[in-house]
């Protein structure tokens, strides 16, 4: 009876040390689980603010781009405009080039006929005056 009953104890030792290291590697297993969760909660608190941060630079980079944007439409706008002035100038300026080459044509042509003018009556006069030196003088 004494060899069950130190089996009984020592099985129950066993039992209470078997028991006594499971409740231990439970509790050790519970803080394992905890440091985890909360490793986990950080690291899904730091990947919201990281998702946050890139949604914020997204936008803004977004806004920058529609700026950019923006800013490239009235540029091209303004091209065109300038583009357009500078075609009404260059015709205003070819308008002006004719305009000038046609007065200095006239001018030319008027010059020409002055010329012919003032060498007709050069031409006139030397006549006039050759006629009056071969006019024979009346004798009294």
């Amino acid at each position: 009876l004494e060899d069950k009953s130190a089996e009984r104890d020592r099985v129950q030792a066993e039992s209470a040390a078997t028991l006594a290291g499971l409740e231990a590697a439970l509790a050790k297993q519970a803080e394992e689980k905890e440091v985890l969760a909360a490793q986990i909660e950080q690291a899904n608190e730091e990947l919201s603010a990281v998702r946050a941060s890139k949604q914020e630079r997204l936008s803004v980079l977004r806004e920058e781009l529609a700026e950019s944007r923006r800013q490239i439409k009235a540029l091209e706008d303004d091209t065109q405009v300038s583009q357009s002035k500078l075609r009404e100038l260059e015709m205003e300026r070819m308008k002006a080039m004719k305009a000038e080459a046609a007065r200095k044509s006239e001018e030319a042509a008027e010059a020409a006929r002055l010329r012919e003018a003032q060498e007709a009556a050069g031409g006139a006069a030397k006549v006039a005056a050759d006629g009056a030196k071969k006019k024979p003088k009346k004798k009294k």
